[in-house]
């Protein structure tokens, strides 16, 4: 799937997400670094670009934290993207959790559903795993074991987590997106 061209098509529907994606997270920034968050969505974008994903998903990626964490939700990306590939917004619900349930109940929740997911939404939430695992890592490398204090649980429920959703991706092992998350993953809890 690498090396793939993308048409004029395609690059509007990129742009398109990516304007999208930097009005709806214009103030928000990173709780690891405090860098805009607009750098997590564009990195999965690029991550699904340098496997040679379909524009809609790379669109995905760019739109994909949008209904979770802003004032957007589905029906306004539906409007919004109306003549584009409808693919697009299926799969940012795809990979958008629950944020009605508790913690433990929402990753439970998305981890079911990556599990019983179709390869693009599993390649898309590899990218997106793949973004903060980079994250963390910069974060591990610059705090230490202080970047446990950045989320909400600590570093063994963060690790469970982590290696819950690798093996709910194991269908897509034979990408390089998913060897990298699984090497980063590894090094970022040595195991």
């Amino acid at each position: 799937m690498k090396n793939k061209t993308y048409t004029k098509e395609d690059n509007e529907i990129i742009q398109k997400s990516l304007e999208v994606a930097i009005e709806a997270h214009k103030d928000q920034v990173r709780k690891i670094d405090g860098r805009p968050y607009i750098f997590h969505p564009t990195e999965v974008a690029n991550h699904l670009m340098a496997e040679g994903m379909p524009a809609y998903l790379v669109a995905a990626g760019n739109l994909h934290d949008v209904i979770e964490d802003t004032d957007y939700d589905e029906k306004s990306l539906r409007r919004i993207f109306d003549k584009y590939d409808t693919r697009m917004v299926d799969y940012v619900i795809s990979v958008t959790e629950n944020k009605s349930l508790i913690w433990e109940e929402r990753k439970v929740d998305a981890a079911i559903k990556v599990y019983n997911s179709d390869f693009y939404t599993k390649v898309l939430k590899c990218a997106d795993c793949l973004s903060n695992i980079n994250a963390t890592l910069k974060g591990y490398y610059n705090m230490g074991d202080k970047i446990w204090s950045c989320f909400n649980k600590g570093k063994e429920l963060q690790k469970e987590k982590e290696h819950i959703i690798l093996n709910a991706l194991k269908e897509i092992s034979a990408l390089e997106i998913y060897q990298k998350l699984e090497d980063k993953t590894n090094m970022l809890f040595n195991t």
